[in-house]
């Protein structure tokens, strides 16, 4: 059994932890927007304003799309079944947008948020269960 209590957990680290068993008494998380979050959230959106990705990936996709109207449209000549000439016109698939640079981080954030939420549910605190459900 893992008892966290009296203690501040605004600066640990849960990755790869299963937070559906421990219990929490009387602990302070860290908070934004009046909702208590966990480190691990506040550390990505650190890292979101060091670095932020959305213009490297809005370049790279702008620029994917543009190369592939320019090179990947191609037009042919075939007969329909009049004889006459027609133009057709075929679009290769775009291709996937650039995976920000966290990859999948927040899945595992979402996932420690449910596991809280279950956590907090099943002792009966509904009030931290919500701000981790928000979360």
């Amino acid at each position: 059994m893992l008892r966290f209590q009296d203690t501040s957990l605004a600066r640990v680290r849960f990755e790869g932890a299963d937070l559906r068993r421990p219990e929490f008494h009387h602990v302070t998380w860290g908070s934004i927007g009046g909702r208590q979050i966990i480190y691990d959230e506040a550390s990505l959106r650190q890292e979101e304003k060091e670095k932020p990705w959305f213009w490297d990936w809005f370049w790279a996709r702008l620029s994917g799309h543009l190369a592939l109207i320019a090179f990947a449209l191609e037009i042919g000549h075939t007969a329909d079944t009049t004889g006459r000439d027609s133009i057709g016109a075929y679009l290769a698939e775009e291709p996937a947008p650039p995976e920000p640079p966290w990859g999948d981080k927040y899945g595992e954030v979402e996932r420690l948020y449910r596991n809280l939420k279950l956590n907090y549910e099943a002792a009966g605190d509904y009030k931290n269960a919500g701000d981790f459900h928000y979360g």
